[in-house]
């Protein structure tokens, strides 16, 4: 497990936070909050760079001619392997973007928020999808997810 910060305790020694769970919203404890990790890439990777959303919708049909997607759900696995590559927005911005992205071969299943955010609220996916089975995530989600990863790395690279 990696270490992402350190405070000190009352005796003055460091102590290191090595992973913090938030299981209220959000907004209510980010004030007293000095580093905040949301997930993604570990701090010893380099930055990748964020997918268009052209590519994006590239992908999706691609996974879909693969036979990978599944379900509504599986817009869910999207935003989480988009937001590991570093897309900051929330469930609704990804949401509406999606509504725009230029499908060409094929409408996939309606993206609503629900969609997006129920399967992500269990925390069956964090960190990266090879690890997503361990925690209990289906197998179509750890096998879209690791198809999108293979995706994204084939066409971006690291910085």
């Amino acid at each position: 497990m990696k270490e992402y910060f350190q405070e000190e305790n009352q005796g003055g020694k460091p102590q290191v936070v090595k992973s913090v769970s938030i299981t209220g919203p959000i907004g209510t404890y980010i004030e007293n909050v000095e580093h905040l990790y949301l997930g993604g890439l570990d701090h010893d990777t380099p930055p990748r760079q964020v997918p268009t959303p052209e590519q994006m919708c590239k992908i999706v049909e691609k996974m879909m001619d693969d036979g990978l997607w599944y379900a509504g759900r599986a817009w869910a696995v999207t935003f989480r392997l988009y937001q590991i590559w570093g897309y900051q927005g929330k469930y609704s911005d990804f949401v509406k973007e999606v509504a725009e992205w230029p499908f060409k071969r094929h409408k996939p299943t309606d993206c609503n928020e629900d969609a997006v955010s129920k399967p992500l609220r269990t925390g069956k996916y964090f960190d990266s999808p090879s690890t997503w089975l361990a925690k209990g995530a289906p197998k179509e989600a750890v096998l879209l997810g690791e198809a999108i990863e293979a995706e994204l790395t084939k066409i971006l690279p690291l910085y």
